[in-house]
């Protein structure tokens, strides 16, 4: 399994660390569940031009 992620160099994130980490956490431990072996993992997300609310 092969898990890759894709963030732009400078992202701020405005959020509650711990419910970041939880949701984080809760997103991948569903991805690896469904993920076969040999398959690969890919976590991207838009970056948002103004914030967002």
């Amino acid at each position: 399994m092969t898990l890759t992620v894709h963030a732009d160099d400078g992202v701020e994130v405005s959020a509650d660390p711990l419910r970041l980490r939880l949701v984080i956490s809760n997103l991948v431990s569903n991805a690896v569940r469904h993920t076969g072996a040999g398959d690969s993992i890919v976590l991207r997300g838009p970056v948002a031009t103004t914030p967002q609310r």
